[in-house]
């Protein structure tokens, strides 16, 4: 036993200093604090609005929108006439986008450009507004309010900026956004035929021609004039046939000398005879 603790001393005796004095500096040392977190309801109401910003400013840039969000909803009208508003507003209106927000994104994003129109940001909050209309875009199936705000947004967008690598995306997203609108309108004017509400259809359906000049199904819609045009002078009052078979009539004429090898044409020419029958049949002048 004697010589078993000897030979433990004697192998301690080749530990370096440095290691035993490691090791127990080690032993000593006391685990760091985590840094306390801030109540961020005691940060809103910190007088000190320079480090609010900076703070607003950091959410921001971690990507916590909805903290940078209300610290400078807070801080706009505080910093309202000074060099710094410009840049709270811009990263106010990107908040909302940026959450998900479109209409209020929308809304602010083409604020900032009426009150900074000089700003060098002013180009995207113009393109940011017409963007946030386009997310907000519904199907065809419902209503388009949103899809005419987006296509205004991207017009005035082009409109103001002709000269901007966006002008071809925006005129790209015009042109999605029109179709969008044409497939409503095609689809609603079906409706009102199915309903044989021809009046409805009739106004639908010139509406499309004059807003949609270069609808793609063009040769449809006409076809689908001249139906409920005739449909619509059938179902009339006695007194008022002669002038809407005229009507249907003309259409039919117009329709005809546009597309001469019509698949629509023969049942065009169907309902062209029988509104000719009623002429005769009522010794009528067409």
């Amino acid at each position: 036993m004697l010589k078993y603790i000897c030979f433990c001393i004697f192998m301690l005796s080749f530990v370096p200093f440095s290691t035993a004095q490691k090791v127990n500096k080690d032993s000593t040392k006391t685990p760091t604090a985590k840094p306390k977190r801030e109540n961020f309801e005691k940060l809103r109401i910190n007088p000190d609005k320079a480090y609010r910003l900076k703070r607003a400013y950091e959410f921001y840039e971690a990507k916590d929108y909805l903290k940078a969000q209300y610290l400078m909803e807070d801080l706009i009208p505080q910093y309202r006439g000074t060099p710094e508003a410009e840049k709270i507003f811009f990263k106010y209106a990107y908040t909302y986008y940026q959450l998900g927000d479109f209409s209020l994104a929308q809304y602010y994003f083409k604020q900032f450009h009426s009150t900074f129109p000089n700003s060098a940001s002013a180009e995207e909050a113009l393109y940011v507004s017409a963007e946030a209309s386009y997310q907000l875009s519904p199907s065809f199936r419902l209503t388009q309010e949103d899809t005419e705000k987006a296509i205004e947004g991207f017009q005035m967008f082009v409109n103001s900026y002709p000269n901007s690598d966006k002008v071809q995306n925006c005129n790209e997203k015009i042109d999605k956004l029109r179709k969008k609108g044409e497939i409503k309108e095609i689809e609603s004017a079906k409706g009102y035929l199915q309903r044989r509400q021809y009046q409805g259809a009739i106004h639908t359906l010139q509406n499309i021609l004059i807003n949609y000049p270069d609808i793609d199904d063009v040769e449809n819609v006409r076809f689908m004039l001249v139906k409920a045009m005739f449909k619509f002078a059938e179902k009339s009052i006695e007194d008022r046939q002669p002038d809407r078979y005229r009507d249907a009539l003309s259409q039919y004429d117009i329709f005809k000398r546009k597309y001469p090898q019509s698949k629509f044409l023969l049942e065009a020419d169907k309902m062209k005879q029988k509104a000719e029958k009623f002429f005769v049949k009522n010794n009528l002048k067409r």
